[in-house]
């Protein structure tokens, strides 16, 4: 509510109507007329009382949940009606209004400014209202500071929206004088002072409480008494029972007697004199009293009828402050006409609204309510005032409105008219809606009905096409909707023009003339479509009368004729505007005959600034007998006489155009040809070369896009103003190199394919202004800078502050490194060697400080494969950049080597902290499967990783550290095994590696210590019999048999073959022939190793008997046999299951025994054996690992006899798998025979060395040429 004066004056745009009137325009009222329809049709049965009663008690909080959410889901926040923008004088009060569906009942803030209003920081100030989803703010007695955006915004669990309206607050300035000075009481100004001030209160309920101040006003009368008003939130206070005003002369007081919830707010004291007021406020609150029941809730507050008839009243009231502690289960309804009765004597009322039936017509009666909870019944509320049950029947809706009328008024608002409702009782008034054509969304102009039948709807959009539909309401409800008016389009309204100026003579020919003039500055809204002259003839200074020179409209010159010339005559002149009236005063001309040019007209003035302005012309339109050559341009100061016409060139220049630099200036231009200097053109007006305040200049940019553009905003633009561009003062028309964009007070020029036919003078006018104007000259220079520009972003560039570089750090290690200017977040490197990216790991470490600009990647150590070049790429959105560095040669080898220098001196001053190897391997000298190194200050989780050619070792079972010793062993070493091969230590003290090169000569001395080796491991050869013959062995890696100083002819009687590690030679069928000395020779490329057998008397002869006797046992049928079933070469993969059978014959049954390199083994969970029928024997292996490699037989035995079935197992790792099938066709070759092939171990010679070969001579090793 506003203050008194407030009221005197209502609500801005349309919000003049009472508080209770603006409820019944809400949806409570339409909620209350449905009660109203409901109880009437219950009215007609006797039962129908007690029904409606149960309705309204049971079922109204139901009834206002379906109208608010009748689908039953959540809705976020909508706004159905926003608030709306208001311009208010000073000291007026002004209410924003909005209403808000959406379930749950969303929570609404109002902002101003975006900072959120407390009604309780600024009491009186600010009133914050929420009614059946109506929400309001009350600004009371509006000052300056109150003009500001202000936001309301709903919230609730599913969403938030917003909505805006603006309040300008406009100062109103009202001075009265007297002959003496202000008019005041006895012609004194009063001057009041408040003091000795009440403060915030607190009182209780059933308590007195007294409220004063002191006031002082000077000078002091006493035959003069001050005004005093008390309010009360801004309601006037008038005396009663409970309400005591007093003023003692001095001092104000306000007693009141009996205080009640109600008499809580913001109470004022206003003290009135004939000079003004001044006002004092402070809050007083008001505590509930205690309650008569323990733990009982408060009284109810507020309560009121909202209306009555002679059906029913009903009444409502709000819930009290304090619960008692326990919730509120309902209400219950005391009516009285001399002694108070319960209404609903049963069940308490849910809902703070309740109907009553069954009143007495043309009686009065007093309502209270009381609240219960658990604890009980609490007191009673504050009577109503009397109520008098009356007839209100009669009421029924109002027809619809009829015609509307829109009429253009403002760029943002129409008038909108229509006809009132015929047959409306009690009209409260009209609400109206618009809607932007083919969008069948209606918006509310108004959210409090206006009365009368004509309104401005503010806040459209211009330009837009809108249509508007009215509807009225009155306490029965709201009508039906007139019919939709007419499209309107929202701009200005078109008024009168002012009339032109400057008429000027451009050509005078005996009798005849040529006259101009220039467009009015305002135009009326709309473009000027044509002239209309009048002239009448002046003779001996009496004019005539006026007559039309053109019954057609002219565009911008008109020709008179057949006038009487030759200086006789004078005539005046008068251009009115095509269908309007508007005269000017015009100056009369003299009819007489221009002998030389004419003169120059149009003259404009732009771009005037502190220093200088533009002056424009248009050439004579009457030019003479030749052609005009050039112009001059005289100036002079604006107060200055006719003689102080000076020229500002004393050349005459052919443009039409001139800048010009001075103070307050007028200016007018002649035109020259060969016969001379015609006739000045008119004066321009006097012109300040100052510039104004905002004054805006011409803009270039260049866009992320590289699209260059010259840009000009005025600010002072209006609805008829145009943006005109022109080259060298010319405007630009149609050019396919120019693209011209224009949006509200913007405008811009957009350089298609800039080059050098762009070069010019570029400037924009801005009409109907005060010469908004501006000019840049886009010369050779500037379009060469733009265009560099103008790459730059299209292909943007990261600037570095230094390009990349290495240098070497703490234990060796090798930094490369480059620092850029600047860089976003989203700034991305990619680091590249040698054409490919690398990435984070173990040998790279990546690091960008997005603060400083620092790029770098850090290398433990270099390698030789790191030998190339690195390369830091850098991509920030569409900028990009790159720095290379090329680390070959000696350059590479010189930084490697001081980097594995720093390395070890880090490692030699650190007392050896970290792992570090003693010694580099070298090729084995103790296994020929085995490359060891020696390793010391070793910790358990002390890694090893070797690598070959710089790709990893994946043989992680082989890697192990055994007394010191590093070793990696190489199963089967051939030609592919040839490389450079890399150990490293790591734990996390660091690390450390050591090399071995196995290429050319290095792996030549490897395969020679493999043969020494070899040569040194075999044993003795050895003599045994078989059934087939008799056998020499040995258990050697590489040889050479020889007999009698004779290599060994091989044949199907002599074969030669390997069985694991044994070597051994076999003579089937023996003869004395064959006796003699056999010898093997190993050769390791520095003289080799001999082993030498004598086979011959005793030794022969023994052999030859035990090959006799196996012979003979062989074909003993019973005796023990391998039936077959075995392969001799088995290769599976690593991981896989090898399952193996074979057949046993033999009576008694055989004894079987499984043997693995000559040694027993026996069945487990992972190695399993079995014989089964006695004639199959299985072995089983259910994963097989490369420690399952090797030589295995099968022993079968009984009393006949015995016999073996041999097979070997090789198991690879799959990426090996190629090289594996190499080594075998190696050593296919290599032995010259097809078992050969079939052996897998042990290792075999490299074609880089000697292969031993089988010789027979017992006095010479010599070794013969290999078989092929």
């Amino acid at each position: 509510m506003c203050s008194a004066d407030c009221n005197s004056q209502g609500f801005t745009t349309g919000l003049s109507d009472t508080e209770e009137t603006r409820v019944r325009e809400t949806a409570a009222y339409m909620a209350h007329r449905n009660l109203f329809a409901k109880g009437l049709e219950m009215e007609r049965s006797e039962l129908s009382l007690r029904f409606t009663q149960f309705y309204f008690q049971i079922h109204e909080h139901e009834e206002h949940f379906k109208r608010m959410n009748e689908d039953s889901l959540m809705h976020p926040p909508e706004f159905v009606i926003k608030p709306r923008s208001h311009t208010v004088w000073e000291k007026q009060c002004v209410r924003l209004h909005c209403t808000v569906s959406g379930w749950p009942d969303p929570r609404v803030i109002w902002y101003k400014n975006n900072v959120a209003i407390d009604p309780i920081t600024s009491p009186g100030k600010y009133k914050l209202e929420s009614r059946y989803s109506v929400h309001s703010l009350e600004i009371n007695k509006c000052d300056f500071d109150d003009t500001a955006q202000y936001r309301v915004s709903a919230m609730n669990s599913q969403g938030e929206q917003s909505a805006f309206a603006s309040i300008v607050v406009k100062i109103q300035i009202l001075l009265l004088f007297c002959l003496d000075g202000p008019i005041s009481e006895y012609g004194i100004t009063f001057q009041t002072h408040i003091v000795d001030k009440f403060g915030v209160s607190f009182g209780r309920e059933g308590e007195t409480m007294s409220l004063g101040c002191t006031v002082i006003i000077y000078p002091a009368l006493h035959r003069y008494q001050p005004e005093i008003q008390w309010y009360r939130d801004d309601v006037l206070l008038t005396p009663s029972k409970w309400t005591h005003v007093h003023w003692s002369g001095d001092r104000a007081t306000l007693t009141l007697t009996h205080l009640n919830k109600e008499d809580e707010g913001l109470y004022t004291l206003r003290v009135i004199t004939k000079s003004g007021y001044e006002t004092y406020s402070a809050y007083v609150f008001v505590r509930d009293a205690d309650a008569e029941v323990e733990g009982a809730p408060g009284a109810p507050l507020d309560v009121r009828c909202l209306d009555a008839n002679k059906d029913y009243i009903i009444v409502a009231w709000k819930q009290p402050a304090v619960d008692g502690g326990n919730p509120i289960v309902g209400y219950f309804v005391d009516r009285s006409v001399n002694s108070w009765q319960r209404v609903n004597t049963e069940l308490p009322v849910k809902s703070p609204r309740f109907a009553l039936f069954d009143l007495a017509e043309g009686k009065s009666y007093h309502f209270r309510v009381r609240c219960c909870n658990a604890a009980g019944v609490g007191e009673p509320s504050e009577p109503t005032e009397a109520t008098t049950v009356g007839d209100n029947s009669g009421f029924n809706i109002p027809s619809a409105p009829g015609k509307v009328v829109p009429t253009r008024n403002t760029d943002t608002s129409v008038v909108v008219s229509w006809e009132g409702s015929s047959d409306a009782k009690e009209l409260v008034g009209y609400y109206i809606e618009a809607s932007v054509v083919d969008s069948d969304v209606w918006e509310p102009c108004n959210n409090k009905p206006v009365k009368a039948t004509r309104f401005i709807c503010h806040g459209l959009v211009t330009g837009e096409q809108y249509v508007f539909r009215v509807r009225a309401v009155n306490a029965a409800g709201l009508s039906q909707f007139s019919p939709v008016s007419e499209p309107v389009e929202v701009k200005a309204a078109i008024a009168s023009p002012a009339p032109p100026y400057g008429i000027s003579v451009l050509e005078c020919v005996r009798d005849s003339m040529v006259l101009a003039w220039k467009q009015p500055t305002f135009i009326g809204g709309a473009d000027i479509t044509g002239y209309f002259v009048d002239y009448r003839e002046v003779i001996d200074g009496v004019p005539g009368k006026w007559h039309e020179a053109n019954i057609k409209a002219v565009i911008k010159f008109i020709f008179f004729s057949n006038l009487r010339g030759l200086g006789f005559s004078h005539y005046w002149q008068q251009i009115d505007y095509f269908n309007l009236f508007s005269l000017s005063n015009t100056p009369f001309f003299h009819c007489t005959h221009f002998s030389l040019s004419g003169p120059p007209h149009d003259l404009q003035i732009t771009e005037v600034r502190g220093d200088s302005l533009v002056l424009l012309w248009k050439p004579p339109v009457y030019q003479g007998r030749d052609p005009i050559n050039g112009f001059y341009i005289d100036i002079k100061e604006a107060d200055a006489p006719e003689e102080a016409w000076r020229g500002v060139n004393t050349k005459a220049v052919e443009k039409q155009f001139i800048k010009v630099e001075g103070e307050t200036y007028v200016f007018r231009v002649r035109a020259q040809n060969k016969a001379g200097v015609g006739k000045a053109s008119d004066v321009t007006e006097p012109i300040p070369a100052l510039t104004k305040p905002g004054t805006k200049e011409i803009v270039v940019e260049v866009d992320d896009e590289g699209v260059i553009s010259l840009n000009f905003e005025c600010c002072d633009t209006t609805p008829d103003s145009k943006f005109v561009w022109s080259k060298n003062y010319e405007e630009i028309t149609e050019s396919s190199r120019l693209t011209i964009e224009t949006k509200a007070n913007k405008s811009k020029t957009v350089f298609n394919t800039p080059g050098e036919e762009d070069i010019g003078i570029y400037s924009c006018l801005v009409t109907h202004t005060d010469g908004a104007s501006s000019s840049y000259t886009f010369s050779t220079e500037e379009l060469k800078r733009l265009l560099e520009i103008s790459h730059d972003h299209k292909f943007p560039i990261i600037p570095l502050k230094s390009e990349l570089a290495v240098e070497l750090l703490e234990k060796g290690r090798v930094r490369f490194w480059l620092q850029a200017e600047q860089m976003s977040a989203n700034g991305k490197i990619d680091y590249v060697f040698n054409d490919n990216v690398i990435s984070q790991s173990e040998k790279y470490k990546m690091n960008f400080d997005k603060n400083s600009g620092i790029i770098e990647m850090v290398m433990e150590s270099l390698t030789p494969g790191d030998e190339g070049t690195f390369t830091f790429q850098l991509k920030d959105g569409k900028a990009t950049n790159q720095s290379s560095l090329v680390l070959i040669g000696d350059v590479f080898k010189q930084l490697q080597k001081e980097s594995e220098f720093q390395r070890k001196e880090y490692f030699r001053k650190q007392g050896r902290d970290e792992p570090f190897l003693l010694s580099e391997h070298k090729s084995v000298k103790s296994s020929p499967r085995c490359s060891p190194c020696q390793v010391g200050n070793i910790k358990k989780d002390t890694s090893a990783l070797w690598s070959k050619d710089k790709h990893q070792i994946k043989a992680d079972e082989q890697l192990g550290f055994t007394e010191g010793v590093l070793k990696l062993e190489i199963a089967q070493i051939s030609k592919k095994d040839s490389g450079v091969y890399e150990v490293v230590l790591k734990d996390d003290r660091g690390q450390d590696t050591s090399t071995l090169s196995l290429v050319d000569q290095g792996f030549k001395d490897l395969m020679n210590e493999v043969f020494s080796y070899i040569a040194k491991s075999s044993t003795p050869l050895k003599i045994t019999s078989t059934d087939e013959g008799i056998r020499l062995y040995t258990f050697v890696k590489s040889y050479s048999f020889s007999v009698r100083d004779s290599a060994i002819a091989f044949s199907d009687r002599i074969k030669s073959g390997v069985v694991g590690e044994q070597l051994w030679l076999q003579i089937n069928d023996p003869t004395e022939k064959d006796t003699g000395k056999y010898a093997i020779e190993f050769n390791d490329g520095k003289g080799g190793l001999q082993r030498t057998v004598e086979l011959s008397g005793q030794a022969f002869d023994d052999a030859f008997a035990e090959f006799q006797r196996l012979k003979n046992t062989y074909f003993f049928p019973d005796r023990a046999r391998v039936a077959g079933g075995l392969p001799d070469v088995v290769t599976i993969q690593e991981g896989k299951a090898l399952n193996l059978t074979c057949n046993i014959s033999g009576n008694p049954v055989p004894e079987v025994t499984w043997l693995k390199n000559d040694r027993e083994i026996t069945s487990d969970e992972h190695c399993i054996l079995k014989f089964e029928s006695g004639k199959f024997a299985s072995f089983t292996i259910t994963a097989v690992n490369t420690s399952h490699s090797g030589k295995y037989s099968i022993l079968v035995k009984n009393k006949y006899g015995t016999e073996s079935g041999d097979f070997t197992v090789s198991v690879f790792i799959p990426e090996e798998a190629a090289v594996t099938a190499e080594r075998r066709e190696f050593s296919g070759k290599c032995c010259g025979r097809e078992c050969w092939s079939r052996a897998t171990l042990p290792p075999f010679p490299s074609p880089l060395t000697k292969n031993p070969l089988y010789a027979r001579s017992p006095t010479s090793s010599q070794p013969l040429t290999p078989p092929t």
